[in-house]
Formats: structure tokens, sequence, C-alpha cells
């Protein structure tokens, strides 16, 4: 079976596209109703960049679990293969949200505790049901002076990226756009529910 609105390929039991999140329509049975209460997913799915990696971020909610989810792909290369890390829930949106805090703290990294990061090491560890993410900011000196770091681990996954304008730009684009996507879909679903109630 294929989406009637983006022709993805569909198994013949889905009740909606995965992939752009469209209704499919599926005729009852004879002697069968319709199913009126089952949950039926809107989503939308998008590639962006997470710190300068391929990231596939899927927004989706069935109707009867109206706040919609972040499911992400994070897909990247070592020792020369193809390897991908993959998040749910709201653990993404809790590292993006440690990422960007970092900026109000940027003058205390050198030597004093910052905020809800606050450690020795100024690390943050993120815990959830698909894995621990872990967050460390470092100041290292070089020729033109010290710069902050972020070293960013998830699984296998190690990134490290300076604090500067463009770090914290991106990081507020991506939370910018999830929480508009979050919205549409949000809207989507009480248009659904108001209409199944007519």
């Amino acid at each position: 079976m294929q989406c009637p609105s983006c022709n993805d390929t569909l198994s013949d039991e889905s009740q909606f596209c995965v992939n752009c999140g469209s209704i499919i329509n599926i005729p009852a049975k004879v002697g069968q109703s319709p199913k009126t209460d089952i949950a039926i997913g809107y989503g939308t799915t998008f590639t962006t960049s997470f710190l300068g990696l391929s990231t596939t971020l899927r927004v989706v909610s069935p109707v009867n679990v109206p706040a919609p989810r972040v499911n992400v792909v994070i897909s990247f290369t070592k020792d020369n293969s193809a390897r991908s890390v993959s998040l749910s829930g709201d653990f993404f949106e809790s590292l993006l949200a440690i990422l960007a805090s970092i900026r109000k703290h940027t003058d205390l990294l050198a030597g004093a505790e910052f905020g809800f990061l606050a450690s020795g090491d100024h690390q943050a560890i993120l815990f959830s049901e698909v894995g621990t993410a872990q967050v460390k900011v470092l100041r290292k000196k070089g020729v033109l002076g010290a710069k902050d770091i972020a070293q960013v681990s998830i699984d296998e996954l190690n990134i490290e990226r300076e604090l500067n304008d463009e770090f914290f730009s991106k990081i507020l684009g991506l939370q910018s756009t999830i929480e508009q996507v979050k919205r549409k879909i949000a809207d989507k679903i009480r248009a659904y529910n108001a209409h199944r109630k007519v």
C-alpha cells in the first residue's frame, strides 16, 4: 500500500503514514464497523544538522497522546564505518537545553561551578531510557588565547565544538524549529479531534 499524499510505501495495516503523517482511510471489512478510536499518528520528518552531523528528526504523536514527541537519529562515522545513535522522548530536547544554558555561564567556566551543570570539571550527565549523554565544558589555551570547548558524548558518538556565536545560534535555531513543528502537529491533532466530535 502507498500513502496517497507522499507515495511512501506502507504496510497494509498502516493507519497513518510515518513519513508525512497523513491519515490512511482503510475501509472496514464486511460486518465490521470502521475503527474510530484507534491512535492515528500525525508526524513530520526533516533532516537537519546537530553540531555538524547529519540528523534526522521525526516529530510524531498519536491522537490519544496529544503531546508531540521527538525521535532523533544522529548519523556519524567512526573507524571508517557509518554509524548512528537513536534517541527518543525528551532526551534530545533536554540535551539541547543543557547546551543552550551554557551560554549564561560562560564567564564562570574557568574555575567555578555554573548553574545546574555544576561539578568539579563542569560536567553534566543526562540519563534516559535510551542511554546516557555526557556534556563537558573545558577551557583550552591556544596561541590566540583561551577557548571554551564543549564535549558531547552519546554512546560511541563524541563531538567537540568551540563555544562561539555560531554554536549557540545553531542550538537555538534547532530548538525553535522543533517547537514550531510540535505546535503544528498539536494543531492538527486538535483539529482532527474536533472534527471527530462533530
